[in-house]
């Protein structure tokens, strides 16, 4: 695709290329400006947690979406243009932008600089006094000098002690891996390799990081620092520690396009399947995957990606594999594998994973977001009682618009003036709102044209169970419903149907 043309070409020579390779005999064919959305193995065998690639294993990765596009077989899609963007207030929008840069790039005083560095240090403290808050109560600048000093890996080692990243399945604690393995998959131990900083385009937070790692057994030339998600579902949720094999995992995932959360999920289910003998030893091509020794893991992916043996079936999800080998081994809601934060650390998780038009998502927000953004000081005129469902559809613009997450997290992000520089209105915080409660109600009347009501979905009863070992405490049927009805009366959804009502309807102009 160009400024002013659209051309479809056979590309047969592509078939089975894995989507580094294609993105780099593309860009050399087409040019080194052009962005490329590329699918790999995975995709072009409709497995159904693989994601559309972009930049060498930057994935959309949730809910099997490049399936879509291997089915069709398009193989990549090749953008390129010469026409600039166009705003409203091309000035003022400048003026912004150079205030948000200052502060981002304004760093943090060297008194902070001992307490960032030894905040894994802290983990067991936080837990120990149940500090649930512990991102909203440190200052904006120390959240951004710690993205852009570690990125997401920032976190894992507070997040494994305090009960919200998942550990052996679901079942485990910090308990099963404490601080000295969380530890190595955390921070300095993590970015130690990392020969480069690697931002989305223009974004002067630049999170992420390009690698290069070595041992005897392989070679990373080029590859891309895992995420929290990735660190904990093919890390601590394994009981793996071992960073070498989480990047070689990675890297993997990232070259044939599968989702690195589904894969540690589908790695943890056949684990414990396997353990107990529900997935017969002879099945399983050989292999047998445990507890906290990596060596079969990237084969078991190797054939989930490739679709030969056991990978058949598990390419298919859970739904398939837990009603064959007779198991509630499978942790996920909808086939959608869930994701690394437990609702027992933080509740209101249950209402995005159940209720969200794509279930088992961990974005769309919780308590944590919502303070860490300072969302409730920015705009003290909403009732703090009404904050979850004015988030969600705030946060549902925002993600409509194409905006960074992270940025958010900084505080008092000046959304609302970024996008009235832009298109030229004067909207208010409310106008973002019902913009986000209209692109919610268009997905969610859209899943229930379909026959889907978010009501009938369930989550696995291991996750709302108290912890075998570790702080984290079960979550009563009551207090599940009472969630969820609390919310679709702030929704003004029934509380049968989840049909919203007419009131509603009208009041977000859809017709």
């Amino acid at each position: 695709m160009t400024d002013d043309r659209i051309e479809i070409i056979i590309a047969n020579q592509f078939k089975g290329l894995d989507c580094v390779h294609t993105e780099d005999i593309l860009k050399e064919e087409y040019g080194k400006k052009t962005q490329i959305a590329s699918i790999g193995l995975a995709e072009e065998n409709l497995v159904l947690f693989s994601g559309i690639v972009t930049d060498k294993g930057r994935i959309a990765a949730r809910s099997g979406v490049s399936a879509v596009m291997g089915s069709k077989n398009l193989k990549a899609v090749v953008v390129w243009g010469t026409k600039s963007i166009k705003s409203a207030d091309p000035s003022g929008l400048n003026e912004l932008r150079k205030l948000v840069n200052k502060r981002i790039n304004k760093g943090i005083s060297p008194l902070m600089k001992p307490g960032l560095k030894a905040s894994t240090t802290f983990a067991p403290w936080i837990r120990r006094f149940r500090i649930k808050n512990f991102g909203s109560m440190s200052p904006s600048n120390m959240i951004i000098e710690s993205y852009r000093r570690w990125g997401t890996c920032a976190g894992s080692a507070i997040l494994v002690e305090t009960g919200d990243a998942p550990i052996k399945n679901w079942k485990g604690s910090y308990i099963d891996f404490p601080l000295k393995k969380s530890s190595r998959i955390t921070g300095d131990n993590v970015t130690k390799f990392q020969v480069k900083n690697y931002s989305c385009h223009s974004c002067p937070m630049a999170c992420g990081g390009i690698m290069k790692y070595s041992n005897e057994q392989f070679t990373l030339e080029e590859t891309h620092k895992p995420e929290y998600e990735t660190l904990i579902m093919l890390g601590a949720n394994l009981l793996n520690d071992d960073i070498g094999a989480i990047y070689q995992l990675n890297d993997y995932c990232n070259r044939q396009g599968l989702d690195t959360i589904a894969a540690g999920a589908i790695l943890a289910f056949v684990i414990e399947a396997s353990e107990s003998g529900k997935i017969p030893k002879d099945e399983m091509n050989g292999l047998n995957p445990i507890w906290g020794d990596p060596k079969d893991y990237l084969s078991l992916l190797k054939l989930i990606t490739t679709r030969k043996g056991i990978g058949d079936i598990l390419a298919d999800g859970f739904a398939r594999a837990s009603e064959l080998y007779d198991t509630n081994s499978g942790m996920h809601i909808q086939n959608q594998p869930l994701p690394a934060h437990d609702p027992r650390f933080s509740k209101s998780m249950i209402l995005p994973y159940r209720l969200d038009p794509a279930p088992g998502r961990h974005t769309p927000f919780s308590e944590l977001m919502i303070d860490l953004t300072k969302f409730s000081q920015m705009f003290p005129e909403i009732p703090k009682t009404d904050r979850f469902f004015n988030f969600y559809c705030y946060h549902k613009t925002v993600s409509s618009l194409g905006l960074c997450q992270f940025n958010l997290l900084t505080g008092n992000f000046p959304v609302l003036e970024f996008v009235n520089l832009v298109i030229g209105f004067d909207l208010s915080i409310e106008d973002i709102v019902t913009i986000g409660e209209r692109i919610l109600i268009l997905k969610h009347i859209f899943n229930l044209r379909e026959g889907k009501n978010p009501l009938d979905y369930k989550l696995p009863e291991r996750v709302l169970e108290k912890a075998e070992r570790g702080p984290n405490r079960a979550i009563s049927t009551s207090k599940e419903k009472e969630l969820i009805m609390d919310f679709l009366d702030s929704l003004n959804w029934d509380t049968t149907t989840t049909v919203p009502n007419e009131k509603t309807i009208e009041g977000t102009w859809i017709r």
